[in-house]
């Protein structure tokens, strides 16, 4: 099931720097929301059409616990991952493991060629013997914030493509900037020194079909038919809800994911929304001994990999009317490459392939996976 949210008005999405009027002169935001936002925009909507926040914070409502808990504990309402779409498909993050190059007709994505180097672990501070390079000698522009639709990302989990196409925000979005002025209580005047500009952004299209959305795929939820609208982003801005049956996120069959990475040898770990992992770059099932991941009782060698910078993860606790604590997540595209030995390549898929493979808060859309397979290419001199 998926959740399509439309914005009745502009929006924004707060990051986790503080804000006082009469201090900070500007306010700052980011897109995509992280996944907890909506996944807790989404759970007060329910709670709101079917019941109340204070029959949530006692429990007392065994239906409504059962799928929301309560303060302290986790219902089983849970997600997948949160994106966004327009008319032609879904759109996910550009893989972190690219090289992008612009082309006359806009940005072009090559993947990194993965390199057998047994010398480099006399020299390479990382004692790897794999290593990512670049196709082409060209100026190469920064992958991340990059976007992909998501029925080319599809085609590079079982075929090494040569190049994909390659968007930015701008796309999809426009900025307005807003300005606001703090006003005293009494007198109504304006306040000296309480200046502030605030960037609101809006979706925008040339599709007038279909205007851009975001679109929440759900791992177990109960019926969101009744919940018509829901208060999401900062100024508890009005987005409207509409619930959908069909489809999943990928239509590639796991068989053959399971066939390619077992023809290969190699797999594409490939992170579509931020993780938390317990061990920084890697999750807590990583041995850093071994430089293995222990995937159900199977061990996978990590050969390298493509990872961002950590984003924050915050947000505020409504029951408690206090900041949650905050968690260092690793982004959205970071790609690990794994050994895969003959005959694991189906448990592999069976355990990662559309799982929320997360140390913490995978049940609000955290560390939402695509397997894909890889190849070991010869180093070309540029």
């Amino acid at each position: 099931m998926r959740l399509v949210l439309r914005p009745v008005d502009t929006f924004v999405f707060r990051n986790h720097k503080s804000f006082m009027a009469g201090v900070d002169t500007s306010v700052s935001g980011f897109f995509p929301p992280r996944p907890g936002t909506v996944y807790g925009a989404l759970r007060s909507g329910y709670i709101h059409q079917h019941s109340d926040f204070e029959t949530f914070a006692q429990g007392t409502d065994s239906q409504l616990r059962y799928w929301m808990g309560s303060p302290d504990v986790v219902g089983e309402f849970s997600l997948k991952g949160v994106f966004w779409q327009d008319d032609e498909d879904v759109v996910l993050p550009l893989p972190l493991d690219c090289q992008v190059v612009a082309e006359d007709g806009g940005e072009q994505a090559l993947p990194l060629a993965l390199t057998w180097e047994t010398e480099s672990t006399g020299w390479g501070s990382d004692w790897q013997e794999y290593r990512l390079y670049g196709r082409v000698f060209k100026k190469s522009n920064s992958p991340a914030q990059g976007f992909v639709y998501r029925r080319d990302l599809e085609r590079t989990l079982t075929t090494e493509l040569s190049s994909i196409s390659v968007y930015r925000q701008n796309k999809w979005l426009t900025k307005e900037p807003r300005v606001g002025i703090a006003r005293d209580t009494v007198s109504r005047q304006a306040k000296e020194g309480m200046f502030y500009s605030m960037e609101l952004l809006r979706f925008h299209s040339t599709h007038v079909t279909e205007p851009p959305a975001m679109v929440c795929y759900l791992r177990k939820a109960p019926d969101f038919s009744d919940v018509k609208y829901i208060s999401l982003g900062g100024k508890q801005k009005p987005w409207i809800v509409e619930e959908y049956a069909d489809s999943d996120l990928c239509s590639v069959p796991p068989g053959d994911i399971v066939k390619a990475v077992e023809n290969t040898g190699i797999a594409r770990l490939i992170l579509l929304s931020p993780a938390i992992w317990s061990k920084g770059s890697r999750p807590g099932c990583w041995d850093p001994e071994t430089d293995q991941l222990n995937i159900a009782g199977v061990s996978y060698t990590v050969l390298t990999a493509a990872v961002g910078r950590p984003v924050v993860v915050g947000g505020w606790d409504i029951a408690r009317q206090r900041p949650k604590p905050r968690k260092f997540a690793v982004p959205a595209g970071s790609v690990l490459y794994l050994r895969v030995d003959a005959g694991t390549a189906r448990h592999l898929v069976e355990n990662l392939h559309m799982a929320n493979f997360s140390d913490e808060l995978a049940y609000e859309g955290y560390g939402l996976t695509w397997i894909g397979s890889a190849t070991v290419s010869e180093r070309e001199e540029m």
